[in-house]
């Protein structure tokens, strides 16, 4: 830290003037006659609401709120600010002190902690760690004549920031044809569809990119087909996406365009992994929060808040002109119906959220998977479908496919129904139970249920070499069997035809693959002895066969268009592709066919979530900096391959997520870029505003217009501590201070 007044702390350049002390003290003269004194009356961290049994999360924006008691004045005192230090296991962090976010205020005689300006408030990001001190400092340029110096200080010691995971939330665009098509990507895109769900829930960090697979064309009425769609997208999540060689998320959600589905969106179980939403502009964002809290847990309330929440990052700013603080007469998230503006959340269902396995540190297992014993095979089959609950309860089963690796579901002892597997002979090879009832809230506020639920377990497809041969649905809770699904007397028959880039028209065959871009087209033939229908799974190989990456899934026609964009580039000389058709029971793959390289490489999604555009900051304020960054080749980059920079300041920062409280006064466009192992990177961008204020002491300690012995026996009596002769806020009165005064000493 400089300890010359030009450069002065946090890299602020600030130059203290007659004027502006005049001016500043100017406008406490009336509290100043009133013999006033100031202290710090409490100090409240806030995370999204924050009450006695709400944690602190490490590494998730803070609100850190102070207020003001104030004495001897009968009106608010103007000209007030504050000063926090952070002390992590004893030592003040490297980046503190930063000054308030908002000062200076009017000090309130009676705050209130539903008005945000009633509060000096301040953002930080905590590492884990605990033994936390916070320490807020009013008046630390000593602007305000007050008649007692020595009570400014408050400290709040021993705070906890605990660890929480990286929560893993993959998103799946829905072509959905009788709606219109695909979603925009303003609705969908980091920063924007994940806005509520960042305001108010606790991860350490929400991983929130788009899966790696062409968006889910859908054909049906959603509002007919809305437990397939769930069968669908976990197919996606439990299968499809480690067949791409990539991790399993946590969860994942479908984007409808619009608003088509007359509950808002589904969720496929209380808990569960699975759900889907709109993008209806007014409650898109509190729709796909509300989906993810019954993925957590969460029942429907009807509770509000009970409290003051607060948006940290204000991420429901840009696109729902929202302020950032939320009263406590709004409804909870788990209220169903709601406008995004009309929700946020209660402590109980935050600390649902919190408690979960998929966000704690080191928890237990996750919801779907495990193994079973006796299993001596990797593969798999598929067994989904729907379950009607109306008396007397049917079921119908979607084609079962075969999975490459996949470890058999968790049987679940309180399900009420059990899918049995057979042997040729009509054994009982392996069984497990299934609860369909945990899926049936309607969430658009109606007090009905669903009348269906959709069902999705993986079974092994053989047992001590023995191959499963068909599958029952039993009825639990009426002890009836719900329906059979066997294998038939012949396979399906397959081959890919033809694979071509749409725009050039190709044809297949010349020496060397042809470069892939825009809409592609693969084509192929299939037919079955026994008169099946036939279903269809599409997959993209960019590695020569390491991994499989799903084009499309369910498709009943044998040819189809894609978009190339959506999928990763070759890792080698040419693209593979194959398709997986099912009969009803099992499936067959056709041979590979080696048709095309897809592109030269996919840099990384990047999205600037905030600040937000067009923002206005005060000097030696932290502006929080937060990014969403994913590769689709590298998926979750490095945090040292992400940089920020500022058209005024340079570098400032590198990672997804930092506060600087370093930023020079005047518009700034902030930018920040992630770069692969490819060397290929992308880059946003947004413009903000940094306003100049004072941010040191005056020198002239006495404030009797100069600077002099009075002055110096002022900071001598202060050696050694702290005190009103911090001149360079420190935190003790030493030589630094004693050199900025001798500077301005009055000749």
């Amino acid at each position: 830290m400089s300890r010359q007044r030009e450069s002065g702390r946090c890299g602020v350049g600030s130059v203290w003037t007659r004027s502006t002390i005049v001016a500043v003290l100017a406008a406490g003269l009336s509290a100043a006659a009133s013999a006033v004194d100031l202290s710090v009356s409490d100090i409240i961290s806030v995370q999204s609401v924050q009450l006695g049994n709400t944690p602190l999360i490490a590494g998730r924006s803070t609100m850190v709120r102070a207020t003001v008691s104030v004495t001897g004045a009968a009106v608010a005192v103007p000209g007030v600010d504050a000063l926090l230090r952070v002390y992590i296991n004893g030592v003040q962090a490297p980046w503190s002190p930063v000054f308030s976010t908002n000062g200076p205020i009017a000090a309130p005689l009676s705050p209130n902690l539903a008005t945000l300006g009633h509060s000096l408030n301040f953002v930080v990001v905590l590492p884990e760690s605990g033994d936390i001190d916070l320490r807020i400092e009013v008046d630390p340029l000593n602007a305000i004549g007050e008649t007692n110096e020595t009570n400014n200080a408050l400290e709040k010691k021993n705070l906890i920031a605990q660890c929480k995971q990286i929560v893993d939330l993959a998103y799946v665009p829905i072509d959905y044809v009788p709606g219109g098509g695909l979603p925009s990507a303003a609705f969908t895109e980091p920063g924007v569809g994940d806005g509520f769900v960042r305001a108010i829930y606790g991860p350490r960090e929400l991983n929130y990119h788009r899966a790696p697979v062409a968006p889910l064309v859908w054909t049906q009425s959603v509002n007919s087909s809305d437990d397939a769609l769930l069968n669908a997208l976990q197919d996606i999540l439990l299968n499809q996406i480690p067949a791409a060689g990539q991790p399993k998320p946590d969860f994942i959600y479908g984007w409808l365009k619009g608003n088509p589905y007359s509950g808002n969106g589904r969720a496929n179980g209380i808990p569960g992994d699975t759900a889907f939403g709109n993008t209806d502009p007014a409650r898109f964002q509190r729709t796909f929060a509300h989906e993810l809290g019954h993925l957590v847990g969460l029942q429907h309330n009807s509770a509000t808040i009970a409290t003051n929440g607060i948006d940290v990052e204000h991420h429901l700013a840009d696109t729902q002109s929202l302020p950032q603080l939320f009263v406590n007469s709004k409804k909870d998230i788990m209220v169903a119906g709601l406008l995004t503006a009309d929700a946020f959340i209660r402590e109980a269902s935050l600390l649902t959220f919190l408690n979960d396995n998929r966000v704690k540190c080191l928890a237990g297992s996750p919801v779907q998977g495990g193994g079973a014993p006796g299993e001596d095979d990797t593969a798999g089959l598929r067994v989904s479908g729907v379950i009607t609950h109306a008396l007397p309860r049917s079921a119908t089963i979607d084609p079962v496919f075969v999975i490459d690796e996949a470890a058999p579901t968790r049987d679940d002892p309180t399900g009420d129904i059990l899918i049995l597997a057979r042997d040729a002979d009509g054994n009982a090879m392996t069984a497990i139970r299934s609860d369909t009832r945990r899926s049936r809230m309607v969430c658009s506020g109606a007090a009905e249920m669903h009348p269906r639920s959709p069902f999705y377990v993986v079974v092994p497809r053989s047992i001590d070499g023995v191959t499963v041969e068909s599958i029952e649905i039993i009825d639990l809770l009426f002890q009836q069997s719900l329906g059979t699904l066997a294998r038939s007397a012949n396979p399906p028959v397959i081959a890919v035809v033809e694979v071509v880039p749409v725009a050039e028209g190709a044809v297949p065959g010349g020496p060397d693959p042809v470069i892939m871009t825009g809409q592609v087209r693969i084509a192929w033939s299939a037919s079955d002895a026994d008169g099946d229908e036939l279903v269809h799974h599409v997959f993209y190989s960019p590695d020569e066969g390491a991994s499989w990456v799903p084009v499309a899934m369910n498709v009943t026609a044998q040819s189809l268009e894609f978009d190339s964009s959506y999928l990763p580039s070759t890792q080698g000389f040419a693209g593979h592709f194959r398709v997986r058709t099912s009969d009803g029971f099992g499936s067959v793959d056709s041979p590979i066919h080696v048709a095309a390289a897809m592109g030269t490489g996919t840099p990384p999604d990047v999205h600037l979530i905030t600040p937000n555009s067009n923002s206005t900051h005060l000097q030696s304020a932290s502006v929080v900096l937060h990014a969403s960054v994913w590769d689709l080749e590298d998926q979750y980059l490095p945090e040292s391959t992400i940089s920020w920079l500022s058209s005024l300041d340079g570098e400032v920062g590198s990672g997804r997520l930092l506060v600087n409280a370093s930023l020079s006064p005047g518009t700034h466009l902030l930018s920040v870029t992630a770069t692969d192992t490819d060397g290929l990177s992308s880059t946003d961008t947004t413009t903000i505003t940094v306003t100049g204020r004072e941010v040191f002491p005056s020198p002239d300690l006495d404030s009797d217009g100069a600077v002099d012995g009075l002055d110096l026996g002022t900071l001598l009596s202060q050696w050694g501590g702290p005190g009103t002769a911090d001149l360079d806020l420190s935190g003790v009165v030493d030589g630094a201070d004693l050199g900025l005064l001798i500077a301005n000493w009055t000749s």
